[in-house]
């Protein structure tokens, strides 16, 4: 694999791991039984989880692909 695509790679993975530390940021809330933070946007789990999924079967094709 080129160079150029390996780094595209490891900031796809850097972006999946925000992704998923924004779900963990909204679960402790339930898990600690406290209402969730004020913020324009409510459902940080939601976005989190289509940005794994979506970045996440990017890199299974293009690994296919390879």
């Amino acid at each position: 694999m080129p160079q150029h695509a390996q780094e595209h790679v490891q900031q796809l993975r850097l972006l999946r791991l925000g992704a998923a530390y924004l779900v963990l940021f909204s679960h402790q809330f339930a898990l600690m039984g406290r209402a969730g933070p004020n913020l324009p946007v409510k459902d940080l789990g939601l976005i989190g989880v289509m940005v794994v999924f979506s970045i996440s079967g990017y890199l299974v094709t293009k690994s296919w692909d390879n």
